[in-house]
Parts: structure tokens; C-alpha cells; sequence
């Protein structure tokens, strides 16, 4: 059974859109956001919050929990069965409250698809995406040390991709020897275009709004899970978008969301089919 999946608090990214008078910043109301995702052989995950406004103060880090939206009915559907997620505490996430279930009617299945709803309040969400047939095959995984520096490395993954139709990726790391969340890795949306047949691709660290300081290399002595997924392509294109802004982004972490597409309706963020390959590696060069 494959490990449970991850994704990165996007509500650090998907801040509310804001205008500007003087020196002032006006927040406008804030959005639903939606991380999900279901995997081939997984059960559905979905964590809901508000987005959050910029202002000029900021809060502590973990006043960001306020934002999380813990009373909504979220459903999923496999086409002949709905089943409706329990909202749970659970600290291996960020933020740690999630939706879920064990019920084998939605497990995740190559192939499947899953339509989701989510309600709170006046907000109502939809959305619908396919788990691909097949994972991506790893040829090869390694660390190189980075030019100048004893303590920083890379991360390089050789995988194939299926020629004769069209796919797409996303990179998502993990950090640590737990078993908790994958972040998206910075900069890991790959088009079948690049990589045409087999190819290395650089797999960089993720951003965390907890660390004061974050880096696109790891650190030597740690321990670091790489996973490889392939997407739909809906949900490519918001990976592809939400990687772009952050790369262009002045702030890491609080990013317009107006240039990302989706495939959520009525809410910001994703909902995301995915079919993975994992490897892990200990960075001791």
C-alpha cells in the first residue's frame, strides 16, 4: 500500500486578493480553499480554509489555524456510490484538521473518476478529476553535492515516460524519517514535452511557511522522500500555474491566486487524481 499522500498548505499561496490606497492594503472577502487529492489505492483527503488576508500585521504562524474551516459537509463521489468525509484532527498535515474516510466504495482506483462537493456556509464547491492508469517509471535516483558548499545537495530523479500518449507531473518531497505531509516540490511541474522518453530531472525543496529560513537544496544528514506523481491534465495546469507563481512571486509564501487556473468551481485550489512512485534517499555525501 502506497504511502498516504500530501499536499502543501496552499492557503499560504492563495491569499485574498487585495487592492491598494495609499499606504494601506484593503482585503477583499475571503475565498473557500480547497486541497485534495485521491490516489490510486488511497482514500480521499481534503483540507478546507479561508483564505488568508494580507495586511500589514501579521500573524504568528499558528494563528493561521483560525483560517481552517472544521463544520463543512464535503462529499465524494465514484460515479454509482457519494460518501460523505469526516472531519478529523490530524497533526501529520498542515494545517492539521483534514476530511477523510475509510470506506472502500471511494477508495482510490487507476482509472476512476471522483467528483467532489464541498459546502460551508454561503460556499459551495465542485470539482472532478481522474486517477491516471499508471504511475511513472523511476529509472534512478541521486544526490549531487551543489558547487561551493560542503553542507547544500540536489536531488536528481531519472524517470520514462509513456511515449505514445500524453502525461503529466508533479514532484512533491517530504523531509524527515515521519510519515506526514508531501509538499510540492519548488519549480516540480513536468510536461511529457521535456522529458520525451527518459530523462533527469532536478528535484528541488519545498517552501514552508513554518521556517524562518528555507533553501531549494537539502541539508546534509537529512533524510528525504521524493515522490513522483502523474497527474490529469486539469490538474497539471494548476501545478504548473501555482509553481510559476511562486518562483515569481516577491513573497513566497502569499501569492496571487488570480493567474492560477483550476479545476475547483466556487472555491480556490485543487482537487487532484494521482498515480505515484516514491523513493527515498539519505543525503550523506
Amino acid at each position: 500500500m502506497k504511502d498516504i499522500l500530501f499536499l502543501p498548505a496552499v492557503m499560504m499561496i492563495l491569499a485574498s486578493a487585495v487592492s491598494c490606497d495609499g499606504d494601506y492594503i484593503n482585503p477583499s472577502a475571503p475565498d473557500m480553499v480547497v486541497e485534495g487529492w485521491i490516489e490510486d489505492g488511497g482514500y480521499p483527503v481534503v483540507i478546507l480554509t479561508q483564505s488568508v488576508p494580507i495586511s500589514e500585521e501579521w500573524d504568528d504562524v499558528g494563528d493561521l489555524n483560525n483560517y481552517v474551516i472544521k463544520w463543512a459537509t464535503v462529499r465524494v463521489s465514484c460515479g454509482t456510490d457519494t460518501v460523505t468525509l469526516t472531519g478529523k484532527v490530524d497533526r501529520d498535515y498542515f494545517p492539521p484538521y483534514i476530511y477523510t474516510t475509510g470506506d472502500s466504495r471511494v477508495r482510490g482506483k487507476a482509472g476512476g473518476t471522483y467528483s467532489l462537493t464541498a459546502d460551508y456556509k454561503g460556499f459551495h464547491a465542485t470539482a472532478v478529476t481522474t486517477i491516471p492508469q499508471s504511475p511513472p517509471d523511476i529509472v534512478s535516483s541521486r544526490v549531487e553535492k551543489c558547487e561551493g558548499t560542503d553542507s547544500l545537495n540536489r536531488i536528481v530523479v531519472s524517470f520514462t515516460d509513456n511515449a505514445d500518449e500524453k502525461n503529466w507531473y508533479q514532484f512533491f518531497v517530504r523531509r524527515g524519517t515521519g510519515t506526514g505531509q508531501f509538499f510540492a516540490a519548488y519549480l516540480g511541474s513536468v510536461d511529457d514535452a521535456v522529458v520525451n522518453g527518459t530523462a533527469d530531472y532536478t528535484v528541488y525543496n519545498r517552501s514552508d511557511i513554518r521556517e524562518k529560513e528555507g533553501s531549494p537544496y537539502f541539508k546534509t544528514g537529512e533524510e528525504v522522500a521524493v515522490r513522483l506523481s502523474q497527474v490529469d491534465s486539469l490538474s497539471y495546469l494548476f501545478w504548473d500555474d501555482y509553481t510559476k507563481t511562486v518562483s515569481s512571486s516577491s513573497n513566497l509564501f502569499f501569492a496571487p491566486y488570480s493567474s492560477i487556473r483550476s479545476n475547483v468551481t466556487g472555491a480556490a485550489g485543487y482537487w487532484c487524481g494521482m498515480n505515484s512512485r516514491t523513493v527515498r534517499l539519505i543525503i550523506n555525501n
